[in-house]
């Protein structure tokens, strides 16, 4: 079981030292599709057929769009997701692929960095929130920065976490926001 790691920087899974955590099975995994995505199945590139995949995601799996644009952090969350939990995540890099994603499947929960490229994660959610099908959503702020807007947060009552993330009140969090739905 993964819950309790503490430092999702670098974790040792028996392999000698404490590495990078990425849970590839191939160099894959840091390479970046057109849509800025990275898969679960690590043994092959996410390319253009994401989309087909996004659309009939809610059909089979509650899916939750994790927008984190560290793929260590974006390996392991999907991982832990799919371990730890019945939902699925997929990940976008960038919030310009977020919003391509949200295009084509309505995810169950978003889980936004804050410290994303371009745009940060409570621009992203304003973005998300003009859409009237995704603004009933749940979404969940995380953010390696203390120094963030704490009035913003609180005026969209966005549930923050640090990082590093204490998994096993995250994924409790998460498994109450969608129990809820």
């Amino acid at each position: 079981m993964l819950r309790g790691m503490h430092d999702m920087n670098t974790a040792n899974f028996g392999i000698s030292g404490a590495l990078p955590v990425t849970l590839c099975l191939s160099f894959s995994c840091n390479r970046e599709t057109k849509f800025g995505l990275y898969r679960k199945d690590w043994s092959t590139i996410m390319t253009l057929d994401t989309l087909p995949r996004a659309e009939e995601a809610p059909a089979t799996t509650p899916t939750i769009l994790l927008v984190e644009d560290d793929p260590y952090i974006g390996s392991l969350l999907v991982e832990v997701i799919a371990q730890e939990t019945p939902y699925r995540a997929i990940v976008a890099t960038d919030s310009h692929a977020a919003l391509k994603l949200v295009r084509h499947f309505t995810p169950c929960l978003f889980i936004l960095d804050y410290g994303l490229p371009d745009m940060n994660g409570i621009e992203l959610y304003d973005r998300l929130q003009l859409n009237k099908d995704l603004a009933p959503l749940p979404a969940v702020l995380i953010t390696a920065n203390s120094q963030i807007p704490q009035q913003q947060i609180q005026q969209r009552q966005l549930i923050t976490f640090l990082k590093p993330l204490e998994l096993d009140i995250f994924l409790a969090t998460i498994e109450t926001l969608l129990a809820s739905k």
